[in-house]
């Protein structure tokens, strides 16, 4: 049964205020009281959304992942979709993966996985240089596990870092990808 427009507000509600605190607390940092206080909700109504704030980031990062999947094809290089994406949503995700291999970190590499593998068998991208690289493989999901480890292990280090050059590492990352692609 679907949800009645109450209910989609208040889950949105609850969403929203865990997506406002993440961006000033870490996950760890962060209880289920405040998120209750933020939405303006009683602690009953979150536990009938959701089952603990785990499942409220998982939420978060699966609308997260659908809205990368979704980024407008006029940015027709992948790493530059990657980079725009985490700069939009820098302090949230720096609150989500606080100190190395948090529990979702996971969950971020399976979104650059998922992307690199839909970017792979899309025809708008087949003139990426990270599509290039996927096709090219001998084993494209060897390879798109690959970049997605490499690339979310590099991200991890950066956003230790108070002050990104984002242009500086997206043409970073860009300028590595062709250099694999000339080899």
């Amino acid at each position: 049964m679907a949800d009645t427009q109450s209910q989609q507000r208040t889950k949105r509600d609850i969403l929203q205020a865990m997506m406002t605190i993440l961006r000033k607390k870490k996950f760890d940092d962060i209880t289920i009281g405040e998120i209750c206080d933020e939405a303006m909700i009683h602690r009953s109504t979150f536990y009938r959304y959701f089952q603990d704030k785990v499942d409220l980031a998982n939420t978060i990062i699966y609308n997260l992942s659908e809205e990368l999947l979704g980024t407008d094809f006029r940015e027709n290089v992948v790493l530059t979709q990657v980079t725009h994406f985490i700069s939009d949503n820098i302090d949230l995700i720096r609150h989500l993966i606080p100190e190395s291999q948090s529990k979702f970190y996971d969950e971020f590499r399976n979104i650059l996985e998922n992307l690199f593998n839909e970017r792979a068998n899309n025809p708008a991208y087949q003139n990426d240089p990270v599509v290039t690289l996927i096709k090219q493989s001998s084993s494209q999901p060897l390879m798109i596990s690959f970049l997605a480890n490499t690339i979310m292990g590099f991200l991890e280090e950066q956003l230790l870092k108070s002050n990104i050059d984002w242009p500086q590492l997206e043409s970073f990352l860009i300028s590595i990808i062709n250099k694999l692609n000339a080899q």
